[in-house]
């Protein structure tokens, strides 16, 4: 049961965890435009969510519902980077970060349906066979003996 402090979060919508209140998570609209705004990307509103209000959020399974019209059944949907909160069924390019929330099951303005399997990115700090001594630096370059590991600077 989520709340938030910002506008109304609509249906279909996806959320972010930005911290918690007690025993109740908070949340705001997720972004793929930086790392900060889809790192903890958490699930699609399972209906709105007015401001300071709590809601219910679907992490994984059946949305239905949803408005799904910009969509073609099958398709892929990913965090949008251009639109807090909305859904792209193109996979978000350089710089941006793909998130992938899910499939499109049904394409329809108001009974749409979303199949919910929310798969967030990765950086390469994050994999576990990459080492880096300290955090990596502009240049640095990653060979691999065993573990990916900094094994020098390019100059290019």
């Amino acid at each position: 049961f989520p709340s938030h402090d910002t506008s109304t979060i609509n249906k279909g919508q996806v959320v972010r965890i930005i911290g918690a209140a007690g025993q109740v998570l908070q949340v705001n609209l997720a972004q793929a435009n930086d790392a900060a705004g889809c790192e903890k990307t958490f699930g699609l509103a399972m209906s709105d969510i007015s401001s300071a209000a709590e809601g219910l959020i679907l992490t994984n399974g059946l949305l239905k519902g949803a408005n799904t019209s910009a969509f073609t059944a099958g398709d892929v949907l990913y965090l949008s980077a251009l639109t807090p909160g909305s859904l792209t069924n193109s996979t978000p390019s350089f710089p941006n970060y793909v998130v992938k929330i899910g499939t499109c099951v049904y394409a329809n303005s108001s009974d749409g349906e979303i199949q919910v399997e929310l798969d967030g990115f990765t950086t390469i700090e994050q994999i576990y066979d990459v080492k880096f001594g300290s955090p990596p630096s502009n240049g640095e370059v990653l060979g691999y003996y065993r573990d990916w590991e900094t094994i020098g600077r390019a100059h290019v």
